[in-house]
């Protein structure tokens, strides 16, 4: 009789030890989870900054070599027709 109380109290201690590991494993897994989702958005958001950023750098760059008029080679002509000289030698 003692022996079968031995045995019960066994089974109920292993349970638990069974229940806090699987407790652990499952936390530790969702905390795994969650931080590899978190990372996975930072990552999106640092790309889509870093396009962000490079678009605007872009249009600056060209923004600054665009002049503010439209030049046609009508514009051009009137200075005469063009000519190529040839470039001396020394």
């Amino acid at each position: 009789m003692c022996n079968e109380k031995q045995h019960n109290r066994n089974s109920g201690v292993a349970l638990v030890e069974v229940l806090v590991a699987l407790f652990f494993f499952v936390s530790t897994s969702v905390l795994l989870l969650d931080t590899y989702i978190q990372t996975k958005l930072l990552l999106i958001t640092i790309v889509e900054s870093k396009a962000q950023q490079q678009i605007q750098t872009n249009q600056k760059a060209l923004a600054s070599i665009t002049p503010l008029y439209e030049q046609r080679w009508d514009d051009i002509v009137l200075f005469g027709k063009l000519q190529v000289k040839p470039v001396s030698k020394l």
